[in-house]
């Protein structure tokens, strides 16, 4: 759930969920997610940077084997910021990292093994809901204001968020090298994958 309470005008817009078991550069996928979310213009709610992690927990069991957890909390306004606002929350379990060197095309390469599950959860904040309710006259036309006359605004707020969390979700399929079947297309990421799927064969 997004860092804060909500309230009445918070509407979850979407949530999907990947998992990735093979070898990978867990660093440099780290990377890439962070710089993707920072050139989309996501901040920290509190302090409006470009520190959005809220949480980062890691365990090492006796074999050096890592178990990771990491909470992105960022948020952003779009161009209409006085009236929505979008959270966005990411959570990353890793289980079973352990370092492994692999050959890939004639050299060997350093990196891990594990598992990587990865929740995105898209949220909106229709703000406008709060300011009515503060209102002793407005507060009795909110419900009118949100199904009627600013409806086709809630829509488009709502589905330009969804679209940005499904490009979030093929941008990581692409990095990772998983089956991709949304419409979306295929760039050239700044950090390149290194991702190892079935150890160092690519789809």
């Amino acid at each position: 759930m997004p860092k804060y309470d909500l309230g009445e005008g918070g509407v979850e817009i979407v949530k999907i969920k990947l998992k990735y078991k093979d070898v990978l550069d867990f660093d440099e996928f780290y990377t890439a997610l962070y710089y993707w979310v920072m050139q989309h213009e996501w901040r920290d709610e509190d302090s409006g940077d470009e520190f959005f992690e809220s949480y980062y927990g890691e365990k090492v069991n006796q074999g050096g084997a890592k178990e990771i957890w990491i909470r992105w909390r960022p948020t952003r306004e779009p161009d209409d910021g006085k009236f929505f606002k979008y959270f966005l929350d990411i959570d990353i379990h890793c289980i079973g990292l352990s370092a492994v060197e692999i050959v890939k095309d004639g050299r060997k390469i350093k990196a891990m093994k594990g598992e990587v599950e990865i929740v995105i959860a898209g949220y909106m904040l229709q703000k406008f809901i709060s300011e009515f309710a503060k209102h002793d006259i407005l507060k009795h036309f909110s419900s009118v204001f949100t199904k009627k006359i600013y409806k086709s605004n809630i829509d488009a707020r709502g589905k330009q968020l969804y679209h940005e969390i499904y490009e979030l979700q093929h941008f990581i399929k692409q990095w990772l090298k998983l089956k991709r079947y949304n419409p979306y297309v295929e760039t050239r990421a700044f950090y390149p994958s290194q991702a190892y799927p079935s150890f160092g064969k690519d789809e």
